[in-house]
């Protein structure tokens, strides 16, 4: 199956009239929390182009810096092979108590191999990750 598959993480997706949208806080690269533990909730907007026709069940996880998961399933339904579908993930919950990188995967229905989406790489002030890291240079 050859997908198109777009995805942007943000703050907020809003819902304009006419059926577009305004991404609101887009997020990429790296983010530095000045706090002891990165605790944010992003949205992750994802539009899919070349799926077949019918009913898809699509599966996201989040790995973590510490390489926790948090994962979920979708459903999607493609009415024709030129159609293309959007989904939405509010809430998603990012946290970290150490400097690493989250990803974002997906595979759909069937497939053995997850794909990767994006990744998002943070920096946690007062991580040991980070003082080690310092110490050793």
């Amino acid at each position: 199956m050859s997908v198109n598959i777009n995805s942007i993480l943000c703050e907020d997706v809003r819902s304009e009239i006419g059926g577009t949208h305004t991404l609101v806080g887009v997020v990429s690269g790296s983010v530095e929390t000045e706090y002891d533990e990165f605790n944010v909730e992003y949205t992750l907007f994802t539009t899919f182009v070349g799926l077949n026709p019918g009913n898809h069940i699509c599966k996201f996880k989040i790995k973590t810096p510490e390489r926790q998961e948090e994962s979920g399933g979708y459903s999607i339904e493609i009415a024709d092979e030129d159609a293309a579908a959007l989904i939405v993930l509010k809430g998603l919950p990012f946290r970290a108590k150490k400097s690493g990188t989250f990803e974002i995967e997906l595979k759909f229905d069937g497939e053995r191999r997850w794909r990767k989406l994006l990744s998002l790489h943070v920096r946690v002030s007062s991580s040991p990750a980070d003082e080690e890291a310092s110490t050793q240079s």
